[in-house]
């Protein structure tokens, strides 16, 4: 049985599915359709049966890296347990956002798919904390639960603190989107030169872009959601040196 040992964790909404796309080019990387089983997440599953998911992995053939790409793993807060427990050599991917624009553009994707009824961005991280402190919210969110929670979701520090308490930090490379767009071709070398795989192939770069991402918000509401973040941020930048303004 093939089983994975290499994964997306994520962050939503910062370029995961764009990396997913220029990766999977790669002929020494098999990574899965769909691209977020999200199977150990157990309150957001898209792949619910364990043999429906291994069976994502039935035409691995000589591929070194096998895995996929389930955001979800990063915020929720019992899979890196699970990862720990199952894949405990796995390497670990992350391509994180400035949290206050990744958080808006959150909230863009789930009013655009019906699954956010606050009218604003500032309404809705009003509401956070009575979504979080509410059972009956909590119990049956309208999608993934911290896509419901626009600033938590975001705690980078608090979420990569979480994984390293498990596994060697030698496991993990943390991307920034913001350098990874600008300089695609040479963030590739560093994802292949992390997971021990030829750097001599070139992709096609411009494929699996998320359409219809306007980050532009509010200038005080997004220097408030930064200065909230603060705390975290310094924790991210201890733990990865990665450092966001």
């Amino acid at each position: 049985m093939n089983k994975p040992n290499f994964f997306i964790l994520g962050a939503g909404r910062s370029g995961s599915t764009h990396l997913y796309n220029i990766l999977r080019q790669h002929p020494e990387v098999f990574l899965t359709t769909p691209k977020e089983p999200s199977f150990f997440c157990r309150p957001f599953q898209v792949v619910k049966n364990p043999i429906d998911y291994f069976e994502l992995y039935e035409k691995v053939s000589d591929e070194k890296i096998i895995g996929e790409a389930s955001h979800v793993y990063l915020s929720n807060p019992s899979s890196a347990k699970l990862l720990k427990t199952l894949f405990p050599t796995a390497k670990f991917l992350l391509i994180l956002r400035n949290p206050a624009d990744r958080a808006h553009s959150l909230y863009d994707w789930m009013r655009r798919n019906g699954f956010e009824e606050s009218e604003t961005f500032e309404e809705a991280l009003e509401a956070e904390d009575r979504r979080f402190s509410s059972s009956a919210f909590t119990s049956n969110p309208p999608q993934y639960l911290y896509n419901s929670l626009y600033y938590r979701s975001g705690l980078y520090g608090e979420q990569l603190q979480r994984y390293l308490a498990l596994f060697p930090k030698e496991q993990f490379l943390v991307l920034k989107f913001e350098e990874f767009i600008k300089d695609r071709a040479n963030q590739f070398k560093t994802v292949c030169r992390f997971l021990e795989i030829r750097e001599d192939f070139t992709p096609e770069f411009d494929v699996g872009k998320n359409s219809g991402d306007k980050p532009a918000f509010a200038e005080q509401t997004r220097a408030s959601l930064l200065e909230k973040y603060q705390p975290d941020l310094k924790i991210l930048q201890s733990l990865s040196g990665v450092e966001f303004s």
